[in-house]
């Protein structure tokens, strides 16, 4: 299954399909704006390319922290697949991170976004995503769970 890699002197992202219904987008120290937008378009091919992907495992244990507005960039690519996504599982020790996706969850209602503390805990909940699993906007907020930072 592919990988993307793309490195900048901040930090740097990688992209790929780790499963047939789950997409791995991975992050390294600071992301910077061009480094996002990359990682981003990436994730868009990848989708494109794997029409049975269903979840996103966001890995971030590594995040440093990233440049203003690249949370704005990470909505709006949620948005623009929508139609396909149905579940992010994020990995990460940071509680301002594990903030942010509060942010997510508000603005991207129809996703099931869940925190985790491990990349295995979190790729065995996003694998569970399937194309039969009832859509977001039938579920209500009992389906979320967080046990990270």
């Amino acid at each position: 299954m592919g990988d993307g890699t793309t490195r900048d002197t901040y930090g740097e992202t990688t992209v790929r399909v780790v499963s047939d219904v789950v997409l791995e987008l991975q992050t390294r120290r600071h992301v910077s704006r061009a480094n996002a937008t990359g990682m981003f378009a990436r994730a868009s091919a990848a989708l494109q390319e794997h029409s049975a992907v269903r979840a996103v495992l966001f890995e971030a244990t590594e995040h440093a922290g990233h440049d203003p507005g690249n949370l704005a960039i990470a909505i709006r690519w949620f948005q623009e697949h929508g139609a396909q996504l149905i579940r992010v599982g994020l990995v990460t020790r940071s509680h301002a991170l594990a903030t942010l996706s509060n942010i997510g969850r508000v603005m991207l209602p129809r996703l099931d976004v869940a925190l985790f503390s491990t990349r295995d805990e979190a790729l065995v909940w996003c694998a569970a995503a399937a194309p039969t699993e009832v859509p977001a906007r039938q579920r209500t907020g009992k389906h979320r769970r967080s046990n990270a930072a």
